[in-house]
């Protein structure tokens, strides 16, 4: 509820209070056996005090230093974290108070440390595209991943599944298996999600709350870095760009850096993700360099027969591009509506 639908950030790895008292009035010893204390309010336990909201004009206030550790459950993006604060009267997450320059991140110990002007509730933020652009993405039939103590019923057939392999801008590879309405994280190993069976939907909502979100919605590809001009998706040599679909000056002009995706139609889309699912179970299925190149209207994608049942040789049968595209706007249908009606013609297309 602190980060509420629509931002373009999300809080990581939980959130800190901090908390600053007023020191208690000191009792005073009179003579033996009698203590002279204050009876008014400020006496009768601590009293809060907001840091930072100072009481006269021209008051200096010393930064205070923040020591907070991220556990080592959540994945973390170096270059793309922002420290905040919630701002308790307007509602919302803020950087004001927060002291740029004091802001330290040690890998080897997961501490951060960082220097506020202001008391109050902290946390850290990704944006939401920390881990655009995907760079490749694979769905390929798999042996199944098992834990190293997993009991094997050998007399028990095995069902088989599919591994989903998606390779974005910070993580190398995040790979999920896939076994009937079950999916288990196989990479990145984070420590309390590794071969743990979830429904999809709270695996995902999982890798997001652990830094790696899974869960791009539409409006954030206006946000998202464009691949770069001549990237084929899963090219090592590319160092930017984002999801399927992108393309060059596809997007606006933000902060002086070009950004914005271009979207798939819905209902392509859809339907290819139908079609690919139909046959999972015995095709290889790999992203193309072409499919950010053809437009909203049509999708590409690279696809073989598996031969992981086989002797799991993938380089048996080499991968043939499969291009989808909506009827009612694909070269064929014009052709149709220009030609249909030509005289003397050889071949006359039956209009749809």
């Amino acid at each position: 509820h602190l980060c509420p639908k629509g931002h373009a950030f999300y809080i990581l790895g939980g959130v800190v209070g901090l908390d600053v008292f007023f020191l208690p009035v000191a009792s005073k010893v009179i003579k033996p056996g009698w203590i002279l204390k204050q009876g008014n309010e400020h006496s009768r336990g601590l009293r809060r005090l907001k840091y930072g909201e100072s009481s006269g004009p021209g008051a200096i206030l010393a930064p205070l230093k923040v020591h907070m550790h991220l556990p080592s459950t959540v994945h973390f993006v170096p270059n793309e974290f922002k420290v905040v604060l919630f701002d308790e009267e307007a509602k919302q997450w803020t950087d004001k108070g927060i002291l740029e320059e004091g802001i330290d991140w040690n890998p080897d110990t997961r501490l951060l440390r960082f220097l506020t002007q202001k008391s109050g509730l902290f946390g850290v933020t990704l944006p939401r595209t920390a881990n655009l652009p995907y760079k490749t993405w694979k769905l390929e039939p798999a042996l199944e991943v098992r834990a190293a103590d997993a009991s094997i019923n050998i007399d028990q057939e095995d069902e088989g599944c599919v591994h989903l392999t998606v390779g974005t801008r910070e993580v190398e590879a995040v790979r999920i298996q896939v076994k009937g309405d079950r999916c288990q994280l196989i990479e990145p190993r984070v420590p309390h999600l590794y071969l743990v069976e979830l429904a999809p939907g709270s695996l995902l909502h999982a890798l997001r709350d652990a830094g790696l979100n899974m869960l791009p919605a539409d409006e954030d590809a206006a946000e998202a870095l464009p691949f770069a001009d001549g990237f084929a998706p899963g090219d090592p040599a590319a160092s930017s760009g984002s999801g399927e679909g992108a393309g060059k000056g596809a997007g606006a002009v933000v902060d002086g850096e070009e950004k914005g995706l271009t979207l798939k139609e819905k209902e392509l889309e859809k339907y290819a993700y139908r079609e690919m699912a139909s046959v999972a179970s015995s095709f290889d299925f790999l992203c193309s360099r072409w499919n950010k190149k053809v437009g909203p209207g049509r999708v590409v994608v690279r696809s073989r027969e598996s031969s992981v049942y086989t002797g799991g040789n993938q380089e048996t049968v080499e991968y043939k591009q499969v291009l989808l595209e909506v009827d009612a706007k694909s070269e064929s249908k014009r052709l149709v509506d220009q030609h249909a009606d030509a005289p003397e013609a050889a071949l006359k297309p039956t209009p749809p």
